[in-house]
């Protein structure tokens, strides 16, 4: 997908980035500038960078990390390049605001958690349910915007946290509404400890939480056509999950 100059060599291809890497520390603004330029390349390219924020992300938007400077661009004296980075850590705050925190790639459905089936019942659109999670996380959102507006994009069914699709509390014929509604194959999730079985498994595949300390790092590769499923390893390792 990169070079190891780190360019984008993937073509027209999609890469999908499951943020939440800020939860519990300031952001790195190397990290942040690094995805902030595959993705201008990729879109140069044909090609798109998918970058799903996470609770951890949104919560971090406030902090103090757009007055940060990345460790390679240090004040060389004067006021200049300070004033120069200052823009730039803005340009990248404005970027991560203007993420989609779900994502339709062909008849793929990626999201952090999962949809709440009353989303389907409240006829909102994938653009409207990204709409309206800016809002709310920006503090824009009109409180009579939806009925409990509350309690769709906070606690436990926040689509960031929830975890329906996996705890049992998302039946067979929801998803298959879920599916209908929103014309997919297949949902791919990011939560923490899944079940190794469950009823729903032919329409899910959920990326692991990778432990980096640890040298653990995973990816998926997806093969639209036949929905084909591949676990990478850090290592360029591959086993078929599908």
């Amino acid at each position: 997908m990169i070079n190891n100059k780190y360019r984008w060599i993937f073509g027209d291809g999609h890469l999908v980035v499951f943020g939440d890497r800020m939860a519990g520390r300031t952001p790195v603004s190397e990290y942040l500038w690094f995805l902030y330029s595959l993705d201008q390349q990729a879109r140069l390219a044909g090609g798109r960078l998918h970058y799903i924020p996470g609770i951890g992300d949104f919560s971090a938007l406030g902090g103090h990390w757009r007055f940060d400077h990345p460790s390679y661009a240090g004040n060389m004296g004067g006021n200049a390049a300070v004033n120069a980075l200052y823009d730039g850590n803005n340009t990248l705050w404005h970027w991560l605001y203007s993420r989609n925190i779900v994502e339709k790639v062909g008849r793929i459905l990626l999201i952090q958690g999962g949809i709440l089936p009353q989303f389907g019942n409240l006829e909102l659109s994938l653009a409207t349910i990204n709409q309206y999670a800016r809002q709310f996380y920006s503090g824009t959102l009109p409180p009579a915007t939806l009925p409990d507006w509350d309690h769709l994009f906070s606690g436990d069914y926040n689509p960031l946290t929830y975890n329906g699709f996996w705890n049992g509390e998302v039946s067979e014929g929801q998803l298959k509404d879920i599916r209908k509604k929103y014309g997919i194959d297949l949902i791919v999730t990011h939560v923490p400890n899944v079940p190794q079985e469950s009823p729903l498994l032919k329409h899910l595949v959920n990326l692991p939480y990778n432990d980096l300390a640890e040298g653990s790092l995973e990816g998926l590769i997806i093969r639209p056509k036949h929905l084909r499923i591949y676990a990478i390893g850090l290592e360029g390792s591959r086993r078929q999950l599908r």
